[in-house]
C-alpha cells in the first residue's frame, strides 16, 4: 500500500504524461510537417523525462516516508 502523498504524486505526474502525450498527438494531425513536427518531438522527449521523474521520485519518497 502506497502513501497517500507518493500516490498522489504518482497519479498527477502520469495524468501530465499522457497530456504531453496526446498535445504531441494533437499537434501532428493538426500541423502535418515542419515546425509542428519537431514541437511534437519535443513534447515526446519532455514526456518521458516526466514519466521517469514521476515513476522514481515518488518511489524514493515511500522509501523516506517508510523509514521516518
Amino acid at each position: 500500500m502506497l502513501h497517500t502523498l507518493t500516490y498522489y504524486l504518482m497519479t498527477r505526474g502520469l495524468w501530465l504524461t499522457y497530456a504531453y502525450l496526446a498535445s504531441a498527438i494533437l499537434l501532428l494531425l493538426a500541423g502535418g510537417g515542419g515546425e509542428a513536427a519537431w514541437y511534437a518531438a519535443y513534447l515526446e522527449s519532455m514526456a518521458q523525462v516526466l514519466l521517469g521523474t514521476a515513476l522514481i521520485g515518488p518511489i524514493l519518497l515511500e522509501e523516506l516516508l517508510r523509514r521516518a
